[in-house]
């Protein structure tokens, strides 16, 4: 309740094209934005949310140096 007060919604900046990585990787980044993108899709015209109690939501790890394109990354799955 209340986010709008305590959080700012920022629009991504960045996709996929954006992104230089191996295509394995981007493959994973894509999948991950799908997953954000039809989670609706899953949940409520499949059925999916009333026979999950967990698990319904998405973490990925990023990891790596400053500079490496983390945050650019989590703004395509955004």
């Amino acid at each position: 309740p209340n986010l709008e007060k305590k959080a700012t919604l920022l629009k991504p900046i960045y996709n996929c094209d954006d992104v230089v990585l191996p295509k394995e990787q981007i493959k994973e980044l894509k999948d991950a934005a799908n997953q954000v993108k039809f989670k609706h899709v899953v949940l409520n015209q499949w059925g999916f949310d009333s026979k999950l109690s967990y698990g319904k939501d998405l973490s990925v790890v990023f990891a790596g140096p400053p500079g490496t394109g983390k945050t650019m990354a989590a703004q395509v799955i955004s």
